[in-house]
């Protein structure tokens, strides 16, 4: 039982964050019939960018770009990877999907 909601839209907003998990699986592998929820290009392009943090911790990213090419479920593990260029200045970036296709590409460029 929720206590101290009182309000129907805060009673509202609890059950949609409660149920939203729910309610993507029954969407996504029932209705559309997909393999497996779908791991979001958002979180994916997330991941890409503390790579370049985590792996250049000296160079201050000043742009990323990312276009998806294919979707992630969550299946399988699935890949990050990239290559900085030889002056410093940017780092061509992409993810694969559990089969190894690529999913998402990107570029992050430093100041």
């Amino acid at each position: 039982m929720l206590t101290g909601l009182r309000q129907p839209l805060q009673i509202l907003r609890v059950c949609l964050v409660v149920a939203a998990p729910a309610l993507e699986y029954v969407v996504g592998m029932v209705v559309e019939k997909l393999p497996g929820l779908v791991v979001q290009s958002s979180l994916v392009s997330q991941l890409l960018m503390e790579m370049c943090r985590k792996e250049l911790p000296t160079r201050q990213l000043k742009s990323f770009d990312f276009k998806s090419a294919r979707q992630i479920y969550d299946t399988g593990k699935f890949t990050i990877a990239g290559n900085p260029s030889a002056d410093g200045r940017e780092a061509q970036l992409w993810s694969l999907d559990p089969e190894g296709r690529v999913s998402m590409t990107a570029t992050a460029k430093f100041a």
